[in-house]
């Protein structure tokens, strides 16, 4: 019977395809938690060794129960990244039984539970968070992270987390957990006082990135870092905000322990590849000035000299306040520290000639009103006095910008 036989051939061989076409493992953007949670079991299910899923988070997604466990025993990496997960105070956000899990550009806000705020992590599953920011998060015993596999952080900040009874905000029980770039702070009691960010034990191994590049404030017994591998200090978090880029920081002031304090060679994602901005994304390097912050966010450090607001790169009075920048013939120096008005590079009595030239009520003279008040007078001789060439501080300038002077 050929044609039964055709038939059922062509039968099996559309269930074959309709089965391979099931099995997706395909990266999406997640809308809602329950494209979230489709896409985790399409992990588990789906993916094998190799393979890469990635979940785009769309803003926030707000979640009124647990989501998916991942459980994928193959070398699959599920990557979550760009946006904010958020609970709503009464569940944790999962259970990591097996996997690779990556976190990068994200916030872990509002979870809860007995044991790990955010969730536990199984002896098989790897959890790694990147540029991440975990906060406002609360559990009897570990406030975000209950560890008993291996927790990479890296460049990322665990802050304003709160424990009720025992184990910080990252719990390291008999797991691995690898500290690269990071803050651990601010964790309190359901009292409101300041306890440890970070307890180990049950054989439990932390590693720290080379040098003392990393910030645990307040370290449980010193279990975490008994060997004093990281800052004992507050790094004057500010609150959970709008930065720029899709998702919340807390940033960090200029002056905070943590700016400039990390390694650069530790600032790569999960890959191993060089980080190239803070949780912000595009516009915010993850590098400014001569070595990487610490947590999630880079501060700026603009230099201003002399205070005026405006940066030294691109200020055309370095020394001189001059917040309007006030440059009447174009030269890239300001007329605040620009007496010279013959264009000789040098304040002398050449200069001086043109500024009596102009000097009220003689006809006004807009680059010799050096003080920028409509008239040329006894203000605008001062400015001259104290950088003529034979005075303390020559001028013109000096200027941030490329001047006509630069060769002098």
């Amino acid at each position: 019977m050929p044609g039964f036989a055709t038939r059922a051939f062509g039968a099996s061989l559309l269930m074959v395809l309709a089965n391979i076409a099931a099995a997706q493992c395909d990266s999406v953007t997640a809308t809602s938690p329950d494209e979230f949670d489709a896409a985790v079991t399409d992990y588990n299910d789906n993916c094998t060794d190799g393979d890469q899923l990635t979940i785009t988070l769309d803003g926030t997604l707000s979640l009124a129960t647990s989501a998916t466990n991942p459980d994928n025993a193959s070398t699959a990496v599920l990557r979550i990244v760009d946006g904010t997960l958020q609970g709503n105070g009464t569940n944790r956000l999962m259970r990591f039984r097996d996997g690779n899990i990556v976190f990068e550009r994200t916030v872990l806000r509002g979870f809860s539970s007995a044991n790990g705020g955010i969730g536990r992590i199984d002896a098989d599953a790897v959890v790694t968070l990147v540029n991440t920011t975990v906060t406002e998060n609360e559990a009897t015993s570990a406030a975000a992270f209950l560890n008993s596999g291996t927790l990479n952080i890296i460049n990322s900040t665990i802050a304003g987390n709160t424990r009720n009874t025992n184990g910080g905000a990252i719990f390291n029980s008999g797991g691995i957990l690898n500290l690269r770039n990071s803050i651990l702070a601010d964790t309190i009691n359901g009292t409101g006082a300041v306890v440890e960010d970070c307890l180990s034990n049950g054989g439990g191994i932390v590693s720290f990135s080379d040098g003392v590049s990393n910030l645990i404030e307040t370290d449980g017994n010193s279990q975490c870092d008994p060997n004093g591998n990281a800052l004992r200090q507050d790094p004057n978090l500010g609150a959970l905000q709008d930065n720029g880029g899709p998702v919340m920081t807390m940033a960090l002031p200029d002056d905070s322990p943590a700016v400039n304090a990390g390694s650069n060679a530790a600032a790569v994602d999960a890959d191993g590849v060089a980080l190239a901005t803070d949780a912000r994304g595009l516009g915010s390097p993850r590098i400014i000035g001569p070595a990487v912050d610490l947590g999630a966010f880079e501060a700026s450090l603009v230099a201003d000299s002399d205070d005026d607001g405006v940066d030294d790169a691109t200020d055309n009075c370095l020394e001189v306040p001059n917040a309007d920048q006030r440059d009447t013939d174009g030269d890239g120096l300001g007329n605040a520290c620009d007496a010279d008005l013959d264009q000789s590079c040098s304040v002398n009595f050449g200069d001086l000639a043109v500024l009596k030239a102009a000097f009220f009520p003689n006809p006004y003279n807009d680059d010799a009103d050096l003080d920028g008040d409509g008239s040329v007078n006894f203000g605008d001789l001062a400015i001259m006095k104290s950088t003529f060439i034979t005075g303390a501080n020559p001028g013109p300038g000096p200027s941030g910008l490329p001047s006509d002077c630069d060769d002098r």
